[in-house]
């Protein structure tokens, strides 16, 4: 019974870790920015999913497209703000741009998280499922949630390929990570290839928002 327990947990948060994986290597191959604000901006759309539920009384639903608002717009704002204007100012080496943005991320993401602990505090909080319920798999009861979650990563993972696989505008993002000068001379314009990593980050504040609920439901149950 416990091995089994092991296995479907370890199924659901690997499936998460998966498109987690995914979204790092899309980002960070086609743009060679690694963002280390990553995890504030996931964390960000999981609180202000929480808030709406707790102070706005919103259902799970409802909460879960304000988190995923709101985790798209600080990652747009991270974009134009923090990663742009370093990527394109001349006063800095070309080969020292990338440690500017990486430190630049790391303190933006700091100051996420401070400004989220400032008003909400850093005690734990706990996110409605968006499925409730409990189902038995081989003995073992599971909640429907992490189920559900997990089966919605794949979904999603799926959909990545076929994107970068089978679609012009997804061979466009692969050949990007590959040779971004060749793309340029080719007529692409790489800037709308950036644009839709940065529609990546929504699907990770998805995710992030599946794991809080995932996790809250497990101290829960």
């Amino acid at each position: 019974m416990l091995f089994w327990q092991i296995l479907i947990d370890g199924f659901a948060i690997g499936s998460l870790y998966a498109l987690g994986a995914m979204g790092f290597a899309l980002i960070f191959g086609v743009s060679g920015v690694l963002n280390l604000s990553h995890g504030a901006l996931m964390v960000a759309a999981v609180v202000a999913a929480w808030a709406a539920g707790n102070d706005l009384h919103a259902g799970p639903y409802t909460g879960a497209a304000v988190g995923v608002t709101v985790g798209f717009a600080i990652s747009l704002l991270t974009y134009f703000i923090i990663v742009r204007p370093l990527q394109r100012t001349v006063k800095i080496r070309e080969e020292e741009k990338e440690i500017f943005i990486l430190t630049a991320t790391l303190l933006w993401g700091i100051m996420i998280q401070e400004l989220i602990a400032y008003f909400y505090t850093n005690n734990a909080k706990t996110v409605a499922p968006i499925v409730g319920g409990v189902v038995s798999i081989a003995g073992v009861r599971t909640p429907a949630n992490e189920v559900f979650t997990a089966l919605v990563c794949w979904l999603v993972i799926a959909l990545l390929w076929l994107l970068v696989n089978r679609t012009r505008a997804g061979k466009a993002v692969l050949a990007a990570s590959m040779n971004p000068r060749g793309v340029t001379l080719l007529g692409v314009e790489l800037s709308r290839v950036l644009y839709r990593r940065v529609g990546n980050l929504w699907l990770t504040d998805w995710r992030r928002r599946c794991f809080a609920r995932h996790v809250s439901r497990r101290v829960v149950l």
